[in-house]
Order: C-alpha cells, then structure tokens, then sequence
C-alpha cells in the first residue's frame, strides 16, 4: 500500500492539488503495479514565510523570486 506524502507551498487551488494527487497516483500506478484504490496521497501545505533556504527565511519562497534575491 503505496503512501505518498507530498509538501507543497500553500495557496494551491482545490483543483490544482486535485490533479496533483491524480498524476501522482497515476506514476504510482504505473512505475510500481499497485492497485490504485490501494495508492494514498497526504498533501501537506505550508504557509509562505515558513520556508528556509541556505539558513534563511524565505517569505519570498518561489522560483521567479529566488532568482531576483540570490541572483
């Protein structure tokens, strides 16, 4: 019984982390052969603000950001 825990930043749509946990039941499904009723996703958000990066808090937390911060 595959169990996925997944940590994203919050702020996702209902239906983005709808989707999310769907292709990764699919890859599951795929790569490892178990039944998907058996496949389980937990999708732990975190507030902005409470990412760390190289020892700092990042309140800016995203790919688009960190290039203009540490760039």
């Amino acid at each position: 019984m595959p169990y996925i825990q997944c940590n994203i930043q919050s702020g996702l749509s209902a239906e983005k982390k709808r989707n999310l946990a769907l292709e990764l039941t699919r890859a599951v499904h795929e790569s490892l052969g178990s039944p998907i009723q058996y496949i389980h996703v937990a999708v732990t958000e975190t507030p902005t603000g409470q990412f760390v990066e190289s020892g700092q808090i990042d309140l800016a937390y995203g790919p688009a950001n960190r290039a203009t911060q540490h760039g």
